[in-house]
């Protein structure tokens, strides 16, 4: 653990690991770019030791279903998410192992939702699709545009739902201080507010429990599972890109293993070609193919040393 991370409780870490990750979304600066590194690697750190401090209180039991789980924290089920994207912002290292590691992250998650009764059915099936490596074959071109429009209809339902007065907290409730990272299926404002409305709670938690929360409306609950529901796409979509990405890497694996077979065959023959000059260059290189006693010459026999 780190200094900068060692004095902070787990809702401490989480939000930290927030706010870097809302920064890199909102970043200009190149995903090569040392200091954006920076802040990616940080907000992995933040993260780890979320996911430590969740383990080591055991937040949650495998016996738990989404209804049995605190409001407050259930947003933690989110940590291996928030990992798996980190991690695929990685550069510089042995790609191959970067997209293995945030592969691990990402079905973690999906297996936490899972276990929670969160994933639904349609998740599942579509995750079963990706680790049977459905997504990188071409498929029924009807059914995969069918997918497309569920998917798109799944996330107008959910913007919609945001926007329900119901459930959306009046404006003089949100906390501004902390903007959280936006997600890409929804604009930019309902962004914000989703987010901010689920981070506002941590100035009454306690440092690993919900205890101190007192009553939290449904609300609150809904929010959560809202954020939690786009964290799924998210999920899946990346679960997807990566499977296709191990594809292509494995395909120019295999393209420069044969290139390297190829020019290993040149090289035997350059090889050989310099032999033969070398010998032809020694001053043995007139006269007939066969000598008189009809042997191969010396130039023909030092092809074939």
């Amino acid at each position: 653990m780190s200094d900068s991370t060692s004095d902070l409780s787990l809702r401490g870490e989480f939000v930290a690991g927030q706010e870097l990750h809302s920064r890199l979304e909102a970043s200009s600066l190149s995903t090569t770019d040392a200091a954006y590194q920076r802040d990616v690697r940080a907000a992995l750190a933040h993260f780890e030791t979320a996911a430590d401090l969740v383990h080591r209180v055991a937040l949650f039991s495998v016996n738990e279903i989404v209804e049995d789980i605190n409001t407050t924290d259930m947003r933690f089920l989110l940590v291996e998410s928030y990992q798996g994207d980190l991690t695929l912002r990685l550069v510089g290292g042995d790609r191959v192992q970067i997209l293995k590691t945030a592969k691990s992250y990402f079905e973690q998650f999906l297996f936490n939702c899972d276990t929670h009764d969160i994933l639904r059915a349609e998740d599942k099936t579509r995750l079963e699709r990706i680790k049977d490596g459905a997504v990188t074959q071409g498929g029924d071109p009807a059914s995969a545009r069918a997918q497309k429009i569920a998917q798109f209809q799944r996330e107008k339902a959910i913007k919609a739902k945001i926007e329900v007065n119901t459930i959306l907290p009046p404006s003089s409730f949100v906390c501004h201080a902390f903007r959280p990272p936006p997600l890409s299926y929804l604009s930019p404002p309902l962004n914000q507010e989703l987010e901010r409305h689920l981070s506002q709670t941590d100035t009454r938690s306690a440092p690993y429990s919900s205890a101190e929360f007192g009553e939290v409306d449904d609300a609150d609950r809904e929010f959560v599972l809202t954020l939690i529901d786009l964290h799924v796409l998210r999920t899946l979509d990346h679960l997807t890109s990566v499977a296709q990405e191990e594809v292509m890497l494995e395909e120019m694996h295999r393209m420069r293993e044969r290139a390297g077979d190829a020019g290993g065959e040149r090289v035997d023959l350059a090889r050989d070609a310099a032999r033969l000059d070398a010998g032809l260059r020694g001053g043995r290189a007139d006269g007939p193919l066969l000598s008189k006693e009809g042997k191969v010459s010396w130039g023909l026999r030092f092809l074939e040393a």
